[in-house]
Order: structure tokens, then C-alpha cells, then sequence
């Protein structure tokens, strides 16, 4: 058996290893099995950042990191923090018009022009 290393684990490395020595042992990977922060400096035979090929899919950046590995990272944060902002403005939106629903009048009234006047503050578009 190897040398034992300390941090995270390695287990494209530990599969080559259970396979080289051929006792039945295996590793259950994932799909697509790099990290989006995980350096691939020694399995890649390139200088990086490399082109894509059939281990990395969009190839890696000029630290040695899987490309895709870091789209879909960010996709995840930013479809998480999507769906967090909708949940908390759908739920004020039920909140406040069902409060000037259920008051009606001068609250309704009230409540209306508020909406209308920070419906009218602008915002940048940088398209």
C-alpha cells in the first residue's frame, strides 16, 4: 500500500490503486469525478490550461482546474440564490397584498402609492 497522505481524499488515485492490486476492493465515483477547486496538475500531461479531451470536458484553466467542474459549481450558487431571492419576494408579495386586501381603504390606498412610487426608481442595465 501507498504512502499515507494527509488532507483530502484523492479517489481517482485510490481506485488506480485498489485496481493495481487486484484484491476486489473498488470506489464508487461520481459521474463526473473532479473537484472545482481540486489542482489536476499531476494527471494532466499538458502545460496549463489544456483543450478540452475526453477527461475534461471544456479542459482546465491555467491553474490546472477542471473548467466544467467550476461552471456547474457557480451554476449551483447561483440557481440556490435565485431560488432563495424568488421564495423571499413571493412571500412579502403574499404578505403585503394580502394585508391591503384584508385592511382595504386608506391602508390599501396608502399601500398602493408606495408600491407605485418604488416601482418608478429606475435601475442600471449595463446591457
Amino acid at each position: 500500500m501507498g504512502k499515507p497522505r494527509q488532507g483530502d481524499a484523492h479517489y481517482r488515485e485510490l481506485k488506480k490503486m485498489f485496481q493495481a492490486e487486484g484484491k476486489g476492493n473498488w470506489v464508487l465515483m461520481p459521474i463526473y469525478p473532479y473537484s472545482p477547486v481540486e489542482n489536476l496538475l499531476d494527471e494532466i500531461t499538458e502545460q496549463p490550461p489544456t483543450h478540452p479531451d475526453s477527461k475534461n470536458i471544456l479542459g482546465t484553466d491555467n491553474r490546472g482546474r477542471d473548467v466544467f467542474a467550476r461552471i456547474v459549481y457557480g451554476f449551483q450558487i447561483s440557481i440556490s440564490f435565485a431560488l432563495v431571492v424568488s421564495f423571499f419576494s413571493i412571500l412579502l408579495g403574499i404578505l403585503l397584498g394580502g394585508t391591503l386586501g384584508f385592511y382595504g381603504g386608506r391602508t390599501d390606498m396608502v399601500g398602493l402609492r408606495l408600491i407605485e412610487v418604488f416601482s418608478q426608481i429606475p435601475f442600471c442595465s449595463w446591457s
